[in-house]
């Protein structure tokens, strides 16, 4: 004797029980159909190319469904893609329905169902149910184009030179008494180097070994300051920390200073160490490296303007002067700017204070308003252009960019003396944008941590579970309690 079966209506023959689906209900009544094909086993590829693989009965791993979606006026909807999932694309009606459309995707009868009759034929995407308490694989993954930049970065951390390489042999072990080690050459940007006294200068990578992280170290080739003058000059700079080993976001910090005379050369150098930005690069090399084919928009420029005035902002309210504000000195990472080489001005040539500080100050906001008329114009102005040659290029720029970013270089290049403070009650507009434009990127970063939070505990579970079930002996009894 046969019978119909209480769950799906269908026929089922004598001795046999019909199992129900442990997500049966959680989808409405009209994708049973579908469902229970599928469990089946129905599903016939053809020989289109719509069909490239066989649906069976292993469900991927994905989210809880969603609650069944209904519309008041017409009943049940019409399954949602993401319903379904595996991005297979159905080209011809499954064999299971006799050649036919299910009785889902067929037209409805009820007004705006289904895509009007002069629409070209979509093919429909089809996608696995979801599982109660299953998530999709993207919900335990950062994002893709953010991991690529982190194995970027963590690369470049990690760099060392081969031990074949010819240099290898012309750079020291260690520097300061074994402090710093792995010492590892970095390239120089090839273009001229903009220091006041033109003194030349090499750039390294080092390890530290009190706590294990990489530094940036600048050589000053010849440079005879004794360490502990160094060493006074630069305190100040070390104090623009806004919380303790908490560096200012838009400047590269300042660490050490020491003398150094084990390089193969023997001339005396003096090396100043600053933290180290894996993937940034000056932006002269970003943006006029190649001339011209580059344009950066309003948002950006006005971005990078907020980003150097708080650095300038920063560093005045300290009674300091960065004294070098180029395309050279300012590094770029991901639209992060930062200000690099901070006091090394002071160290070459003499700290200055009061006229002379405020007289460096103002030539700070010279330099900034240069960089400024240069990336919003696509053109390297040096800060000594003359007001005749800036002109027309300021003209453009309001014109672009509107008639606040034509007051602020008015202001910047302005005879009359003007401060950081002055600047920055003027854009204070623009900081709330900026402001806001942080904490979102903030909530990003914390999604995408959110996202591998547990990765960590599954691998280490997998790997103990490798190890027990590998070890010789694992399918013994005295193995049985592991």
């Amino acid at each position: 004797m046969s019978g119909l079966s209480a769950n799906s209506g269908t026929f089922v023959p004598r001795g046999e029980q019909r199992v129900k689906p442990r997500f049966q209900e959680f989808v409405p009544r009209s994708e049973q159909i579908l469902i229970d094909a599928v469990n089946a086993n129905e599903f016939v590829p053809s020989n289109e190319e719509g069909y490239q693989q066989q649906f069976n009965n292993e469900a991927p791993a994905y989210i809880d469904p969603l609650p069944p979606q209904h519309n008041h006026a017409h009943g049940p909807m019409l399954p949602q893609p993401q319903m379904f999932g595996g991005g297979r694309s159905v080209s011809h009606p499954p064999a299971v329905f006799g050649g036919a459309p299910p009785p889902f995707m067929q037209q409805q009868s009820y007004p705006g169902a289904g895509p009007p009759a002069h629409f070209p034929s979509v093919p429909v995407q089809v996608e696995p149910v979801l599982f109660p308490r299953w998530r999709r694989d993207k919900s335990v993954f950062m994002a893709e184009q953010y991991r690529q930049v982190l194995d970027l970065k963590n690369k470049l951390l990690v760099s060392r030179l081969a031990p074949d390489d010819p240099r290898t042999h012309m750079l020291p072990m260690a520097l300061k008494s074994n402090m710093y080690f792995a010492v590892t050459p970095l390239p120089r940007p090839p273009t001229a180097d903009t220091d006041p006294t033109a003194r030349p200068h090499e750039a390294y990578k080092v390890t530290s070994s009190a706590d294990g992280c990489c530094y940036f170290v600048k050589r000053l080739v010849g440079c005879r300051a004794a360490a502990p003058f160094a060493t006074a000059v630069l305190a100040p700079w070390s104090k623009l920390e806004v919380h303790p080993n908490t560096p200012h976001a838009h400047l590269v910090a300042v660490r050490d200073v020491f003398e150094a005379s084990e390089f193969a050369d023997g001339a005396p150098s003096l090396c100043v160490v600053y933290d180290y930005h894996p993937a940034s690069a000056s932006l002269k090399q970003r943006y006029f490296s190649v001339p011209g084919g580059w344009t950066l928009s309003g948002e950006v420029v006005w971005s990078f303007a907020c980003q150097l005035a708080s650095a300038l902002h920063r560093i005045h309210s300290h009674h300091l002067a960065f004294r070098r504000l180029d395309l050279d000195h300012i590094l770029i990472d991901n639209q992060r700017l930062r200000l690099s080489g901070a006091g090394v001005s002071d160290v070459l040539l003499s700290p200055c204070s009061g006229e002379a500080l405020r007289t460096a100050q103002e030539q700070d906001l010279v330099q900034l308003g240069a960089v400024l008329l240069s990336l919003a114009s696509s053109v390297e102005l040096p800060p000594d252009t003359t007001a005749a040659e800036r002109e027309p290029y300021m003209a453009a720029a309001a014109q672009k960019l509107g008639p606040d970013f034509g007051r602020l270089l008015g202001m910047l290049f302005a005879s009359a003396p003007t401060t950081i403070f002055d600047v920055t009650a003027m854009i204070s507009h623009r900081f709330m944008v900026e402001s806001c434009n942080a904490h979102s990127h903030i909530d990003f970063l914390e999604k995408q941590l959110a996202a591998a939070t547990q990765n960590g505990r599954l691998f280490r579970l997998l790997v103990t579970l490798g190890f027990v079930l590998d070890k010789e002996g694992s399918s013994s009894s005295n193995s049985s309690n592991s």
